[in-house]
């Protein structure tokens, strides 16, 4: 009997090992600030002047506490120009379970998950090209 609770405790140890390495995975995974263009939430919440943009109504954004809303727009390791032109992708959801498990899982800075009734973001029509 001692031999089946020790194979049992080896097999458990095992999994604890397995579950650590993939959190350090994970972890190793997640963006730095450098990776994100903000905004101000102030910024949003005024309609723009002019030019295209997109009305986001009543989502949950996650922002940056000293920065802003979050944009992701990584930077090319390549050229060390950020990848798109202008803000980048919206980090925003309708699902405020679905903002905080995206954010969780994604960046390594702190953050919060704050529901933005009215936000106009400034468009680049050239991410809507062909």
């Amino acid at each position: 009997m001692s031999e089946a609770v020790n194979a049992l405790f080896d097999a458990w140890e095992t999994c604890i090992k397995q579950r650590e390495q993939e959190r350090a995975a994970k972890a190793a995974q997640r963006l730095g600030e450098e990776q994100y263009h903000f905004i101000p939430i102030a910024v949003l919440s005024a309609p723009p002047g002019d030019g295209p943009f997109m009305h986001y109504v009543g989502r949950y954004w996650m922002v940056h506490p000293d920065k802003g809303a979050a944009f992701y727009n990584p930077v090319s390791t390549r050229t060390g120009r950020r990848r798109r032109p202008g803000h980048g992708s919206p980090q925003c959801n309708s699902s405020e379970d679905v903002a905080r498990m995206v954010a969780s899982n994604a960046v390594d800075w702190p953050y919060e998950i704050r529901l933005v009734e009215s936000a106009w973001v400034p468009i680049n029509l050239s991410d809507y090209a062909s």
